[in-house]
């Protein structure tokens, strides 16, 4: 599921609003990862390059902010996500 085409996908004109009333200032970068978040659900590295280029940032740039925050991602959602309990006190109640 790639994103349309920016002049037919009413997502992408939101972007660029967004990026629009930010002043496309690279310190936009985290809160137009959200509206892209929020819009298409992932981001692929088309995507990616995308935002970078009306930030005037590197894409190398955007990368590293969209994969050192955990509320984004790279790839599309399952339909059933499953959520696994690695912690201290998941470990204990399960060998009881």
């Amino acid at each position: 599921m790639n994103p349309s085409p920016p002049s037919v996908d009413t997502r992408w004109q939101l972007v660029d609003r967004v990026m629009q009333r930010l002043g496309h200032q690279a310190e936009a970068l985290i809160e137009t990862l959200h509206v892209v978040q929020d819009a298409f659900g992932y981001m692929d590295n088309a995507t990616l390059t995308r935002i970078a280029s009306p930030l005037r940032l590197p894409p190398a740039k955007v990368f590293d902010a969209a994969t050192f925050y955990n509320h984004f991602t790279l790839q599309p959602k399952g339909a059933h996500p499953l959520s696994v309990c690695a912690g201290t006190a998941c470990h204990i109640k399960m060998t009881w």
